[in-house]
């Protein structure tokens, strides 16, 4: 399956945004088929680091004073999509494991089977922070 897949992110003054994107185009199987968006709520002392002029990240910034919640980033986001197939919402502080991206597929695949339109849900693994930021 060659789908593109826009992954939808709010993030407030999360440290974990950069890392977060590194494991997931780091982890994915094909990371070709991911746009991201972010809605960044951020103050002027952070950065994006490498991803700021990544050709698959784009984003809308506003100052973290003047942020209205995460459901008003969450609903921001739809500024960022681009006809993608599919969307994945994430929060910013996540990992993923080594071809995450294809067993998000084969779960998508087989739910199909069920539903012209289903949705795949779950709590993610936790991780630590500074411990290789590996899932536990």
């Amino acid at each position: 399956m060659s789908k593109k897949i826009f992954v939808q992110i709010a993030s407030y003054r999360d440290p974990q945004l950069v890392p977060t994107l590194r494991s997931l185009f780091d982890n994915a199987d094909n990371p070709e088929m991911f746009n991201v968006g972010i809605v960044w709520q951020k103050d002027d002392n952070e950065s994006l680091e490498e991803f700021e002029e990544h050709p698959q990240v784009k984003y809308l910034t506003f100052d973290y004073k003047d942020s209205h919640g995460l459901g008003w980033a969450r609903s921001q986001n739809a500024q960022l999509f681009d006809d993608e197939e599919l969307t994945l919402q994430i929060d910013s502080h996540h990992r993923f494991l080594k071809g995450w991206d294809t067993l998000m597929l084969e779960d998508y695949e087989q739910a199909l089977s069920f539903s012209e339109n289903p949705i795949l849900s779950t709590y993610l693994t936790p991780f630590r922070v500074g411990d290789g930021d590996e899932p536990n």
